[in-house]
């Protein structure tokens, strides 16, 4: 129940971010991975650490989508995926502030893209730049959303039923003799059934010592 108001809750501010975004309280996050982004590429010229910015605070996010997956836990890497996404809007409205330069910047340093595109010719086109990117994250946020919603959604989600291979894996972890006997084909089953495993006690009263005593 808890993935589903989740869910729920986010569609508004999906929505938000696609149609309307602004720098908000998660901004503030990525913008100590953004700082240490500088830091980490320094080392490797000057393009790299005003791209370093960019690229940390994408890092995080993706590692944790990565790490999710791995672990099959696809709930928790589509709220990261929509984390990433919400990063890269970030990036873009940082972006389109590239002539302008209206933001005030942390320290008051150089302004990350100003020094990028004007490097590189793309200044003048910084606002239909970042238009672009907004789209591109728009649809990431809203695909995150999908999918995070499609787990949550989904039949035995949120522990309403046991999945056949759950029932079955949570069987065999209690039952293990039954469940090796279940892998062995039905025309075999009863010969394997009738010679009792050497060592092994019958069921039934001598399971328990023999007739009850009184």
């Amino acid at each position: 129940m808890g993935r589903r108001i989740l869910v729920v809750l986010l569609v508004p501010y999906v929505a938000w971010l696609v149609l309307d975004y602004d720098y908000h309280f998660i901004d503030g996050v990525n913008l100590v991975f953004h700082e240490a982004g500088h830091l980490v590429f320094t080392p490797f010229g000057r393009t790299m650490h005003f791209l370093g910015g960019s690229i940390g605070q994408l890092f995080f996010p993706v590692a944790l989508i990565v790490y999710f997956l791995r672990e099959e836990k696809r709930f928790e890497a589509a709220i990261c995926g929509l984390w990433a996404a919400e990063s890269v809007m970030y990036i873009a409205w940082y972006m389109a502030d590239a002539k302008a330069m209206a933001i005030p910047l942390v320290g008051g340093g150089i302004h990350d893209w100003n020094w990028l595109l004007s490097r590189y010719g793309g200044l003048e086109s910084c606002e239909r730049l970042a238009a672009g990117v907004h789209l591109l994250a728009s649809f990431g946020a809203i695909g995150a959303l999908i999918a995070a919603g499609r787990v949550a959604f989904e039949p035995g989600s949120d522990g309403e039923a046991v999945s056949e291979r759950g029932l079955t894996a949570m069987l065999a972890s209690e039952f293990p003799d039954e469940a090796s006997a279940a892998q062995v084909p039905d025309g075999l089953r009863s010969g394997v059934e009738a010679q009792p495993a050497p060592g092994r006690k019958i069921r039934g009263a001598a399971a328990f010592g023999g007739p009850p005593r009184r």
